[in-house]
C-alpha cells in the first residue's frame, strides 16, 4: 500500500503534514493499494489503519528534525 500525504512549509510553521489539503487532494482515500488499483481511507480499527499510525509518528519525527 502506499500512503500519500501533503506536506508543506512556511517561515512560520516550518513542515507539517496539511490535513485540510490532503483531505480534499484525496476526497480522504489517502492510500492507494497497487495490486487492485483502488483508493481506500485507513478505517478504524483496520491493518492500513495501524500502518497509517506507525508512519505519522515517524514523520512527525522527521518534521520536527527538519524545523530544528
Amino acid at each position: 500500500m502506499q500512503y500519500h500525504y501533503v506536506l508543506t512549509w512556511s517561515e512560520s510553521r516550518g513542515w507539517y503534514i496539511d490535513w485540510p489539503s490532503t483531505i480534499a487532494k484525496f476526497d480522504s482515500l489517502n492510500v492507494y493499494v497497487p495490486n487492485i488499483d483502488t483508493w481506500v481511507f485507513p478505517g478504524k480499527d483496520t491493518e492500513s489503519k495501524e500502518k497509517e499510525d506507525e508512519l505519522l509518528q515517524q514523520l512527525q519525527v522527521l518534521l520536527d528534525q527538519l524545523n530544528k
